[in-house]
């Protein structure tokens, strides 16, 4: 009996959300001052086909800002997708899918897009950046499909991981090919893609063991 209970409180139990919501907070703070300000106080002008992280290097202030809140971001989000896995009993490839898209996120806010490109020819900081970014991309779809695959998970957790790996798919797939039906909009869709993933890791329940 014993053991059955604790199985049955194993099932449920998830880490605490808090920090998901501060890193959402940070995230589209920082971000949203990148555009916003780089786009009507510095005159770069707002178009929906740059992405944030073309916005946060156009200046030192918005790099560092941005840098400064994905390390919190980073710690948080981390923290909690280890701590779900421990709980979940996740696979060892969850593990490696988390570890290196929170390595993807220090590395494309360390190597700014843009801020070291001389006469519009790239240069290696924002190719390394450009790697980054589609590493984390990449991973988090992957660990959305996992988390949506465990079997510990509630109906509603793996419905929410389900719509989020459908977007993946749509926004990882647009991102890498470039289409043309998606980079138009990519400050939307980029944006979308970033900020639910938090939302879709608060989702996560377990469902409670029968017998």
């Amino acid at each position: 009996m014993r053991t059955m209970i604790a199985r049955k409180v194993e099932a449920v139990t998830v880490p605490k959300k808090g920090g998901l919501w501060l890193a959402l907070a940070v995230f589209l703070t920082t971000a949203t001052l990148g555009v916003v300000i780089n786009s009507f106080v510095f005159g770069r002008g707002l178009s929906l086909d740059r992405s944030i992280s073309r916005y946060v290097g156009y200046e030192t202030w918005s790099a560092i800002l941005f840098a400064l809140g994905n390390f919190l971001v980073v710690a948080m989000v981390g923290k909690y997708l280890w701590k779900l896995g421990e709980d979940w009993h996740m696979l060892r490839i969850y593990y490696y899918c988390a570890f290196l898209m929170v390595v993807g996120l220090i590395l494309l806010s360390i190597f700014p897009v843009g801020y070291f490109d001389i006469n519009g020819q790239r240069s290696v900081i924002s190719f390394a950046h450009e790697i980054s970014s589609r590493m984390m991309f990449i991973m988090m779809m992957l660990a959305a499909a996992m988390l949506a695959g465990n079997w510990r998970a509630s109906a509603g957790t793996r419905a929410a991981c389900v719509m989020y790996l459908v977007y993946a798919v749509f926004c990882v797939t647009g991102y890498l090919t470039q289409g043309s039906w998606f980079t138009p909009l990519i400050l939307i869709y980029e944006s979308v893609y970033i900020a639910t993933f938090p939302m879709v890791l608060a989702t996560c329940k377990g469902r409670a063991l029968k017998g």
